[in-house]
């Protein structure tokens, strides 16, 4: 069986207008009947079968153009032969455009609905083709690695694909169909600011921050707000949509405004007449916070203890970091006892007193003097102290000893030198 056929091409871009590229065997099936076994065919340009062509890649010399083909079954010998028209369609489809907003990865790609191009293709032409989509036009011609649905682009940004428009099987066009990935707004995603609660109801100012702020931009925020900025003084999540009215692109930016205050501190522990005297504050907060001693410009430091201190009276700062909320202070009392004071009228170390007293701290210690035979001399006022007189006399320079006692009950005990 030899059945004649009519082989329709598109024009190959390599190639003049009219003429193609041909895989004739591709067509085997139809020539035969569906007959294999047993089956070969040639091709000739004549009709006397005397120039042989190559089945499976020839180029036509003129549009259209009949070759031959035999068929032999090579087991009987027998031969019949059948005209193959070879027809390069020289028609025209659209080209299409397809056009989206960059996926949340931001890197040019996304993923194409293929199909939304086919009414563009195929506006105004005859009913009844279809479309399949290829990357390369060369891929189209040869009808190879069709293109899946959907699909993602590989060049970012702008890609071309081609369509090739089939019509009963055989190639009736091919055209351009243009991918376009639009950038979203330039805005970052995510932030996070802080909100000092001590300063309630001022505002802080929370911002769309577009880079170069793009005229085109319109924005919609959470609480209805349609600016590139708002003012809040609530804790809370913000999300503000920003649009590119040219594109119609829209990217979300969730702004998180969590809390921070200045501290509040529950116990300031002090360790103190030992070697190592040390003051731990103990704060708390929704601040991040540092700690420095009688000097509020610092340095800071991020422990809550102090060691080494020496006697006497401090100020202790703690200082909010997260968003700067603030400076609070407390004065604090480390108790310590003199080993030696001189009441030469100098004005310097002319009496004995415990370090670390005033009207505000340990005014009310309980401080007995004693002689170096156990007697009692004075019990004095720990914020005037001893001059080291007694009854208006001036005792000798000698070892002096001393109880202190706090209000707690704890009890101290030791000695001191009067020098004159």
């Amino acid at each position: 069986e030899a059945n004649a056929i009519t082989i329709i091409q598109c024009n190959d871009n390599s190639t003049a207008e009219g003429l193609s590229t041909f895989n004739i065997n591709a067509n085997f099936n139809t020539i035969t009947g569906g007959a294999t076994n047993n089956i070969t065919i040639n091709y000739f340009q004549d009709v006397g079968l005397t120039v042989p062509i190559n089945g499976d890649n020839y180029n036509n010399t003129s549009n259209p153009q009949i070759i031959y083909a035999e068929v032999v079954n090579t087991t009987t010998g027998c031969v019949n032969t059948a005209e193959v028209t070879l027809e390069v369609s020289v028609t025209t489809a659209n080209n299409a455009f397809l056009e989206l907003c960059d996926d949340s990865v931001e890197d040019g790609m996304t993923m194409f609905n293929l199909s939304l191009a086919d009414s563009q293709v195929l506006m105004g032409l005859p009913t009844g083709l279809t479309v399949a989509y290829y990357e390369t036009y060369e891929n189209a011609f040869l009808e190879i690695n069709q293109l899946p649905n959907p699909y993602t682009n590989s060049t970012a940004y702008n890609q071309t694909i081609y369509a090739r428009i089939i019509q009963g099987g055989s190639c009736y066009a091919i055209s351009e169909l243009s991918l376009l990935v639009n950038t979203l707004p330039e805005v970052d995603r995510e932030e996070e600011v802080f909100y000092c609660t001590n300063t309630f109801p001022e505002t802080i100012t929370l911002s769309a921050d577009v880079e170069n702020n793009n005229p085109n931009y319109t924005y919609s925020w959470s609480t209805m707000a349609i600016t590139p900025e708002i003012e809040v003084n609530e804790t809370g999540i913000y999300t503000v949509t920003v649009t590119d009215n040219t594109t119609l692109c829209s990217k979300v930016k969730t702004i998180t405004v969590s809390p921070s205050n200045i501290a509040t501190i529950d116990n300031i522990e002090v360790i103190d007449v030992t070697l190592n005297n040390s003051i731990t504050v103990l704060a708390e907060g929704d601040g991040e916070y540092v700690y420095a001693i009688n000097n509020s410009n610092g340095p800071y430091q991020i422990s809550n203890t102090f060691q080494n201190v020496e006697a006497g009276i401090y100020t202790i700062y703690i200082k909010d970091i997260k968003n700067n909320c603030g400076i609070i202070e407390q004065a604090v009392s480390v108790i310590g006892f003199p080993n030696v004071f001189t009441p030469n009228g100098d004005g310097v170390h002319d009496t004995w007193k415990p370090y670390g007293t005033s009207s505000q701290f340990n005014s009310g210690l309980k401080i007995n003097i004693f002689n170096r035979y156990g007697k009692i001399i004075r019990s004095i006022n720990p914020v005037l102290g001893w001059n080291g007189t007694l009854n208006g006399k001036l005792l000798p320079s000698d070892d002096y000893w001393f109880v202190v006692t706090r209000a707690n009950g704890q009890e101290y005990r030791g000695h001191f030198a009067l020098i004159r």
